[in-house]
């Protein structure tokens, strides 16, 4: 994985592994969490986001490998972020 992110909350935590890859083949498919959608990297809609996004993906798109960990309040806003380079 090219990242680590811990997310937790009052009650749970979980953790996600982030990969990284120059290439795609097939298509997209559309979740009830997400559809996706291609954007130029200096374009990246962070306001339309998961709130946390702003704080690792710009190290992802970079090609730095990080850990991240990210607090949730009750309504799954970030609390708190602490992303590391690793």
């Amino acid at each position: 994985p090219h990242g680590l992110i811990h997310f937790h909350d009052a009650s749970s935590e979980w953790f996600i592994h982030v990969f990284r890859s120059n290439t795609f083949t097939g298509e997209p498919t559309e979740t009830e969490e997400m559809r996706p959608e291609w954007f130029a990297i200096d374009e990246v809609p962070y306001a339309d986001s998961w709130e946390d996004d702003q704080y690792w993906l710009p190290l992802l798109i970079s090609e730095k490998k990080f850990t991240a960990e990210v607090g949730l309040d009750a309504e799954n806003h970030v609390r708190e972020c602490k992303v590391q380079p690793v």
